[in-house]
C-alpha cells in the first residue's frame, strides 16, 4: 500500500532555501572527506584541517587554557587561551559563540567545542574569527573536528 504525500517536493516553495541546503550539504561532504583524509594523523592534522575549512585560526586548548596546537602558528595569544579557559569552565558541553569583549576577556569572537575523552571534558577546540562572522560550515567543521571519531586520546 503506497503512502500519498500531502505536500509538494522539499523546497518546492521556496527555491533558494533549497539552494542553501545543497550548498551546505557539498560543503559537509567536503568537510568529511578532509577529516577522513586527516584521520589517524594526530590532534594537530585535525586542527590544521579546522583552520584550512575555515580560513579562522584553529587552536586546541586543554582544560587549563594551556596551548596544545593551534593553525597558524601563534595566531591565538596564550593570554587569550587562558581567558577562554575561564570563560568556558562554568558552560555547558556544546558548541557555543562567545563574544569578545572585556568581560570575556578575548580580542575576537570564538566558537568553542568542548573536547570529551570517557565522558569528561579535557579542553576545547576553538576558532576565532578574523575577518569573517561564522557561518553554517563553521559549526559543521567545528562539530565534525570535535567528535570523538576524529579527536581521539591516547
Amino acid at each position: 500500500m503506497a503512502t500519498r504525500m500531502t505536500s509538494g517536493p522539499v523546497g518546492h516553495d521556496d527555491p533558494e532555501g533549497l539552494r542553501a541546503a545543497n550548498r551546505l550539504l557539498a560543503a559537509r561532504l567536503v568537510i568529511e572527506e578532509r577529516f577522513a583524509a586527516a584521520s589517524g594523523r594526530g590532534l594537530a592534522a585535525a586542527v590544521r584541517c579546522c583552520h584550512e575549512l575555515t580560513g579562522v585560526p584553529a587552536a586546541l586548548v586543554d582544560g587549563d587554557g594551556r596551548m596544545v596546537c593551534q593553525f597558524p602558528v601563534d595566531a591565538i595569544a596564550q593570554g587569550s587561551a587562558l581567558a577562554l579557559a575561564r570563560t568556558l569552565k562554568s558552560r555547558e558541553d556544546t558548541a557555543a559563540p562567545l563574544p569578545a569583549g572585556p568581560a570575556a576577556g578575548l580580542p575576537r569572537r570564538v566558537l568553542a567545542r568542548p573536547v570529551l575523552h570517557d565522558g569528561q571534558r579535557i579542553g576545547w577546540l576553538i576558532l576565532e574569527e578574523r575577518g569573517t562572522t561564522f557561518d553554517p560550515q563553521s559549526h559543521v567543521v567545528i562539530d565534525r573536528a570535535g567528535s570523538p571519531r576524529t579527536l581521539v586520546m591516547p
